[in-house]
Protein backbone atom coordinates (compact mmCIF):
# COMPACT_ATOMS: atom_id res chain seq x y z
CA UNK A 1 0.00 0.00 0.00
CA UNK A 2 0.06 3.17 0.87
CA UNK A 3 3.91 2.67 1.99
CA UNK A 4 4.70 1.46 -1.69
CA UNK A 5 2.66 4.77 -2.79
CA UNK A 6 4.63 6.56 -0.80
CA UNK A 7 7.93 4.87 -2.04
CA UNK A 8 6.66 5.51 -5.16
CA UNK A 9 6.07 9.25 -4.50
CA UNK A 10 9.27 9.53 -2.26
CA UNK A 11 11.23 8.00 -5.75
CA UNK A 12 9.61 10.44 -8.27
CA UNK A 13 10.70 13.54 -5.79
CA UNK A 14 14.04 12.18 -5.49
CA UNK A 15 14.35 11.51 -8.96
CA UNK A 16 12.86 15.20 -9.64
CA UNK A 17 15.35 16.91 -7.41
CA UNK A 18 18.70 14.79 -8.74
CA UNK A 19 17.83 15.97 -12.24
CA UNK A 20 17.05 19.97 -10.79
CA UNK A 21 20.90 19.22 -9.19
CA UNK A 22 22.04 17.83 -13.27
CA UNK A 23 21.27 21.03 -14.58
CA UNK A 24 21.98 23.50 -11.50
CA UNK A 25 25.14 21.81 -12.23
CA UNK A 26 25.50 22.09 -15.97
CA UNK A 27 24.13 26.10 -15.98
CA UNK A 28 26.76 26.69 -12.96
CA UNK A 29 29.38 25.16 -15.38
CA UNK A 30 28.21 27.41 -18.06
CA UNK A 31 28.10 30.16 -15.83
CA UNK A 32 31.74 29.36 -15.04
CA UNK A 33 32.96 29.10 -19.00
CA UNK A 34 31.10 32.12 -19.32
CA UNK A 35 32.64 34.12 -16.58
CA UNK A 36 36.25 32.76 -17.80
CA UNK A 37 35.06 33.66 -21.39
CA UNK A 38 34.26 37.51 -19.73
CA UNK A 39 37.54 37.55 -17.71
CA UNK A 40 39.73 36.91 -20.95
CA UNK A 41 37.90 39.19 -23.07
CA UNK A 42 38.45 41.93 -20.27
CA UNK A 43 42.76 41.21 -20.12
CA UNK A 44 41.96 41.13 -24.11
CA UNK A 45 40.75 44.62 -23.77
CA UNK A 46 42.95 45.86 -20.79
CA UNK A 47 45.64 44.58 -23.42
CA UNK A 48 44.05 46.55 -26.11
CA UNK A 49 43.74 49.87 -23.78
CA UNK A 50 47.63 49.84 -22.55
CA UNK A 51 48.89 49.48 -26.22
CA UNK A 52 46.67 52.45 -27.14
CA UNK A 53 47.63 54.39 -24.56
CA UNK A 54 51.70 53.23 -25.12
CA UNK A 55 50.66 54.44 -28.58
CA UNK A 56 49.64 57.31 -27.75
CA UNK A 57 52.31 58.74 -25.44
CA UNK A 58 54.94 57.29 -28.40
CA UNK A 59 52.77 59.75 -30.89
CA UNK A 60 53.07 62.45 -28.43
CA UNK A 61 56.65 62.30 -27.81
CA UNK A 62 57.48 61.89 -31.36
CA UNK A 63 55.09 65.24 -32.42
CA UNK A 64 56.93 66.85 -29.34
CA UNK A 65 60.20 66.14 -30.34
CA UNK A 66 59.26 66.95 -34.83
CA UNK A 67 57.88 70.08 -32.85
CA UNK A 68 61.79 71.14 -30.97
CA UNK A 69 63.04 70.20 -34.38
CA UNK A 70 60.91 72.64 -36.47
CA UNK A 71 61.29 75.49 -33.97
CA UNK A 72 65.37 75.05 -34.03
CA UNK A 73 65.10 74.90 -38.17
CA UNK A 74 62.63 77.97 -37.85
CA UNK A 75 65.27 80.03 -35.98
CA UNK A 76 68.24 78.40 -37.89
CA UNK A 77 66.30 79.72 -41.01
CA UNK A 78 65.59 83.55 -39.99
CA UNK A 79 69.03 83.51 -38.51
CA UNK A 80 70.02 82.62 -42.51
CA UNK A 81 67.70 84.91 -43.56
CA UNK A 82 69.00 87.45 -41.41
CA UNK A 83 73.02 86.29 -42.42
CA UNK A 84 71.82 86.25 -46.53
CA UNK A 85 69.98 90.09 -45.89
CA UNK A 86 73.29 91.02 -44.14
CA UNK A 87 75.57 89.45 -47.03
CA UNK A 88 73.52 91.28 -49.76
CA UNK A 89 73.73 94.39 -47.59
CA UNK A 90 77.70 93.87 -48.25
CA UNK A 91 77.04 92.74 -51.80
CA UNK A 92 75.61 95.93 -52.59
CA UNK A 93 78.02 97.88 -51.09
CA UNK A 94 80.76 96.14 -52.74
CA UNK A 95 79.27 96.62 -55.91
CA UNK A 96 78.69 100.27 -55.32
CA UNK A 97 82.55 100.52 -54.67
CA UNK A 98 82.95 98.86 -57.86
CA UNK A 99 81.01 101.07 -59.70
CA UNK A 100 82.96 104.03 -58.17
CA UNK A 101 86.13 102.60 -59.06
CA UNK A 102 85.06 102.02 -62.84
CA UNK A 103 83.58 105.66 -62.94
CA UNK A 104 87.06 106.70 -61.61
CA UNK A 105 88.62 104.87 -63.79
CA UNK A 106 86.70 105.98 -66.94
CA UNK A 107 86.94 109.46 -65.60
CA UNK A 108 90.85 108.88 -65.38
CA UNK A 109 91.26 107.31 -68.50
CA UNK A 110 89.58 110.18 -69.91
CA UNK A 111 91.51 112.74 -68.51
CA UNK A 112 94.68 110.99 -69.08
CA UNK A 113 93.37 110.62 -72.59
CA UNK A 114 92.37 114.36 -72.96
CA UNK A 115 95.86 115.46 -71.51
CA UNK A 116 98.01 113.24 -73.73
CA UNK A 117 96.49 114.50 -76.66
CA UNK A 118 96.98 118.11 -75.15
CA UNK A 119 100.48 117.41 -74.34
CA UNK A 120 101.15 116.09 -77.72
CA UNK A 121 99.51 118.68 -79.35
CA UNK A 122 101.61 121.24 -76.70
CA UNK A 123 104.28 119.53 -76.53
CA UNK A 124 104.97 117.34 -79.66
CA UNK A 125 106.51 114.32 -79.63
CA UNK A 126 110.38 114.55 -80.65
CA UNK A 127 111.21 112.57 -83.60
CA UNK A 128 113.77 109.71 -82.62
Amino acid sequence: SERELLKTKLTSVLDELEEKNNRITTLHNELSLANDKHRRAISEVTSCEEAVAKMKADIHAKSKMRQEELSRLREQLSVSEKQQCHTEEQLTIERNKILKLQVGFFFTGSYLNFATTNCLVVYPRKPS
